[in-house]
């Protein structure tokens, strides 16, 4: 067991992932499959699930770090690398409604266009309220920040949606803000309708080296290396996209 080797489905099953992926039948230059990519990397995601639970099961915590996570992160490289390669590619806009006008925030790397803001330094686009507010036109974020357990925080989004990685919402952290010690640190004219009265923890999708545990971001604290808490914490959901 010290070793490991009791373990080799793990890595079999994800090199079936792999290869499936790369195959010429399914993987072009610039393809871009945003319902592809979720429905695969549900597939990597369960399978870390799997194996961490084998491991957990038999107290063999370490191997969760060595074993299951690079094999987690691994899989979703390559999903993402296949399937949204092409997503990053700008393209022109096809609305069948007319399209809120973009202006610029007080960080000119921020686009604001209504309920959605765009950065240019990451070209990812994120709601501008947490999930549980409504954005309203003239007031700004409306209602109360909802918080979740991290595994009802993992099912919101959709159509695009989802939630960010530990390393992508750490790109919102204010760092001017933290340097004076400003909270909330993050561009409260991008993202107005932060809640100072509560933690301002928000989950992402980056698993922790703990088995109970999963990646969070504090707008309070500014705090931007690797944090976690135990999954069975409630923190607040802000969700992102990639692109325009």
């Amino acid at each position: 067991m010290g070793d490991g080797s009791m373990w080799p489905d793990w890595k079999k099953i994800s090199i079936l992932i792999i290869g499936v992926l790369v195959s010429p039948a399914t993987y072009s230059k610039g393809y871009c499959n945003p319902e592809g990519a979720e429905r695969e990397l549900a597939v990597c995601r369960s399978q870390y699930d799997e194996c961490k639970a084998d491991f957990v099961a038999l107290r063999e915590y370490s191997y969760v770090r060595t074993t299951c996570v690079p094999q987690y992160r691994d899989c979703r490289s390559i999903v993402e690398g296949v399937y949204l390669e092409g997503c990053h590619t700008a393209r022109e806009p096809k609305p069948s409604t007319p399209q809120p006008k973009a202006r610029t925030a007080t960080n000119p790397r921020y686009v604001i266009k209504g309920d959605t803001v765009y950065d240019n330094a990451t070209n990812l686009t994120w709601m501008r309220c947490s999930l549980g507010q409504e954005w309203k036109d003239g007031i700004g974020c409306a209602g109360i920040v909802k918080r979740f357990m991290f595994d009802e925080a993992q099912a919101q989004g959709g159509n695009g949606w989802r939630m960010p990685s530990q390393r992508e919402l750490m790109t919102l952290i204010d760092k001017d803000r933290r340097s004076s010690r400003t909270l909330p640190t993050i561009d409260t004219d991008a993202f107005p309708g932060m809640d100072l009265k509560i933690e301002q923890y928000y989950w992402t999708s980056t698993p922790s080296l703990d088995p109970n545990g999963w990646g969070v971001v504090s707008f309070l604290s500014g705090f931007d290396g690797f944090d976690h808490r135990f999954r069975s914490s409630s923190y607040a959901v802000r969700l992102v996209r990639d692109g325009q």
